[in-house]
């Protein structure tokens, strides 16, 4: 559970994506998880906190709007 915390606080801490130009000239943000994922490591290593909680936080920050399949074994394929 503090993983997940710290995951969706990092995220909000990050800068928002840059907007990219959309239909009709309107600008939709980019939802890529990598730069998050990028500011988050900087700033958990500033923090000092140990690797395997790094590790477990990570992949949090960048998975944060990953599509879900709606069946159970499409959830187990994904997590796997």
């Amino acid at each position: 559970v503090l993983q997940v915390r710290w995951a969706l606080l990092l995220h909000a801490l990050a800068k928002p994506a840059p907007l990219s130009p959309g239909e009709g000239g309107a600008g939709s943000a980019r939802r890529q998880g990598e730069p998050y994922e990028a500011q988050a490591a900087g700033l958990l290593a500033r923090l000092r906190l140990p690797k395997r909680f790094a590790a477990e936080v990570l992949p949090l920050v960048r998975f944060h709007d990953a599509p879900l399949p709606a069946d159970a074994p499409g959830v187990r394929r994904w997590l796997a």
